[in-house]
């Protein structure tokens, strides 16, 4: 699977109704340079918000996805991010 929605993918895998193991990859609408950015927009930001069930479970799959290189910000190439009008998953 392919998400589109870096927060309400991770939301679906904690919640239960994605397996971690079924994505490919995130496409987000995120823009974070590197690792530690991303830790602490993560931490701050999702965290306490969208992930508000298993924040600390959530946060460890987040970066698991980044350093696996799973994780692709178009944002970062100068390319609109995902549309999730139609849903936040697409299979390859």
């Amino acid at each position: 699977m392919i998400g589109l929605s870096l927060s309400f993918c991770i939301k679906d895998i904690i919640e239960g109704r994605v397996e971690l193991e079924k994505v490919e990859k995130i496409i987000t609408g995120t823009f974070f340079t590197d690792r530690d950015m991303f830790h602490t927009g993560m931490k701050h930001s999702y965290c306490p918000t969208y992930w508000r069930k298993d924040p600390e479970r959530a946060l460890q799959i987040a970066m698991d996805l980044w350093d696996a290189g799973k994780l692709d910000q178009p944002r970062r190439r100068g390319e609109d991010p995902p549309n999730i009008h139609d849903g936040h998953w697409r299979l390859p």
